[in-house]
């Protein structure tokens, strides 16, 4: 059952699109973590910024989500000078949070980057997280080609 829809899609002049997506819960976390790109999964909410893949956001790398990119995304990823790569054959070192073999969780934001901000005049409530408290798995791939990996399949 997939749980999120495609409601709304605009293309401009030069390829680029926007795109909305629209839950069919009634969490936001499911368009997020069903990105196509792992770039793709941060979100800000009212008090916080939240960054799902901060080791990748941090080297300005970015692998595949859900589904594959379009050559026009691959395209845009490039000229903000984030590397694409379809895989993570080509990495020199292990994965570790950043494998899309590897089962990530909601709960608790484990491995999940979160900045509180307070909101625009710092006063806003941060106690709370309702992302932080929602029970939700997911993983961006079924696959590791990584040979440094220890969460690759070994054949």
């Amino acid at each position: 059952m997939s749980f999120v829809c495609l409601v709304f899609s605009l293309t401009f002049w030069q390829g680029y699109q926007i795109r909305l997506y629209e839950s069919q819960s009634s969490s936001a976390l499911y368009p997020l973590v069903s990105s196509d790109l792992t770039s793709q999964m941060n979100a800000i909410s009212s008090s916080r910024v939240y960054c799902f893949y901060p080791g990748l956001t941090a080297h300005s790398k970015s692998i595949s989500g859900t589904f594959p990119p379009t050559e026009q995304e691959i395209r845009q990823l490039n000229s903000r000078s984030i590397e694409y790569n379809d895989s993570t054959a080509m990495w020199a070192r292990e994965c570790g949070q950043c494998c899309p073999m590897l089962w990530r969780l909601t709960y608790g934001l484990e491995g999940v980057g979160v900045y509180s901000w307070g909101g625009l005049e710092g006063k806003k409530n941060v106690t709370t997280d309702r992302f932080k408290e929602a029970h939700l798995r997911w993983r961006a791939g079924d696959d590791c080609l990584n040979i440094h990996c220890p969460y690759q399949r070994r054949v």
